[in-house]
Parts: C-alpha cells; sequence; structure tokens
C-alpha cells in the first residue's frame, strides 16, 4: 500500500504543492518507505524535513537547540514505537505541534486523546491528496483538564488490557488475542490496580469509565 501511495505522489508531485512555506518538520519512524515519502511530500512543499529512527534518542535530545521543529510526525505504526519521546514535545510551554501517523483501525487514538491532547492522526491508508490535505488541517493541540497522575501512568499495552477487561474477556482470552502469557496479562492488571489504588477489575473498569479512559 505505501509502496503504491509513494509511486503515485513521485508521479504527480506537481499537483502536491501548497500555499504553505519553510516549515520545519521533524518525522520519527523506524520504517524506512515511510521516511521516505512523508520526506518527499513535505520538501516538495517548500518546507525542511529532518528525518530520525526512534532509536536515535540523542539527536532527538537535541533537535530543540539545532532544528526547532514546528510540527513533529511520530509514526506509531512502525515497529519499536517509543512513547517516551512523544513526552518532551508535549510540555505546556512547548509550542510544537505533534501528529501521529497510524492506521485507521488503530484503537488507541483515544488512549492519546485522552492522555496527551493529541487530535491530528494521519492514516496510512490515505492517497496522497488526502494526506496533504491533512497536513494542511493540522490544529493546535487541545489543552486537557488535568488528570489524577496516577492515569496518566498508565501505558498503552495496559490500556489495551484496561478495554478487554472492560468488554469482558478473561485473562486466559486476552492473552490468546494479544498473543502474551496469561501471566503477563495478569501483572498488567495488578499493576493498573496498584498504580489506581483498586481492590479489583470491577472497581478497575467503574474507574476507566468514569474517568473518560474508555
Amino acid at each position: 500500500m505505501i509502496n503504491h501511495i509513494y509511486s503515485d505522489f513521485l508521479r504527480h508531485s506537481k499537483h502536491y504543492r501548497t500555499e504553505v512555506r519553510m516549515k520545519n518538520y521533524l518525522v520519527i519512524s523506524n520504517n524506512t518507505i515511510h521516511l521516505e515519502w512523508i520526506n518527499e511530500i513535505l520538501t516538495i512543499q517548500g518546507n525542511k524535513c529532518l528525518t530520525l529512527r526512534y532509536d536515535e534518542k540523542e539527536k532527538l535530545a537535541n533537535t530543540e537547540n539545532t532544528f526547532k521543529p514546528d510540527f513533529v510526525i511520530f509514526d506509531i505504526f512502525s515497529s519499536n514505537f517509543d512513547e517516551d519521546c512523544i513526552r518532551p514535545f508535549l510540555d505546556e510551554e512547548n509550542s510544537v505541534t505533534v501528529m501521529l501517523l497510524t492506521s485507521k483501525s488503530n484503537p488507541f487514538q483515544k488512549y492519546y486523546f485522552k492522555k496527551y491532547g493529541i487530535i491530528n492522526f494521519l492514516y496510512i491508508e490515505n492517497d496522497v491528496h488526502s494526506f496533504t490535505e491533512a497536513l494542511k488541517g493540522v490544529k493546535p493541540r487541545k489543552r486537557m483538564k488535568p488528570w489524577p497522575k496516577t492515569v496518566l501512568l498508565l501505558t498503552v499495552r495496559e490500556y489495551e488490557i484496561l478495554r478487554h477487561i472492560a468488554g469482558g474477556k478473561t485473562s486466559k482470552e486476552i492473552a490468546k488475542q494479544l498473543q502474551i502469557s496469561k501471566n503477563t496479562v495478569d501483572t498488567h492488571r495488578n499493576k493498573m490496580l496498584q498504580k489506581l489504588k483498586l481492590s479489583n477489575s470491577t472497581a478497575l473498569v467503574n474507574y476507566a469509565i468514569k474517568s473518560g479512559l474508555i
């Protein structure tokens, strides 16, 4: 799919120029093809683009001083996505606009919105026109009401398991679907109970519903 979109873009790149010029985009992904075609789309529009991989943490830490991005695109569809990389760009004092590249079928968009206020998503299923329109239509990050710190400590894996618990699945069923061990599921469940200071799964689900997590 990506190869097809990339080829289409290269054939028709002159049609995708926009009036926006010279913005700085930082793109972080472990997928070489994603990095290449996003870089092509952005640079043909007259923007500056810096591409990094998630394991280039030292370079990533220095981008605020050396590159000063206006926008950051995190590819959460590629392997080894590191959620810790997002946090420095989401400080209240940081004016950078964060976007997430993902699939339309990703069930965790609500998680990133609820936890970080991220509202800009780019989808790998989009054709080039839809992708460039999404880039032009990005909105400033929505400032969320302060959440309890315990909720903010939940990881994306814990959120994933919480969704299944709320759906009435047992640890064995969750383990089979996620292709992990039952003990791992139980460990995540217990960690969530500890973080939220709750006593059982029913209380965990009720808390998640009331707080808007699910």
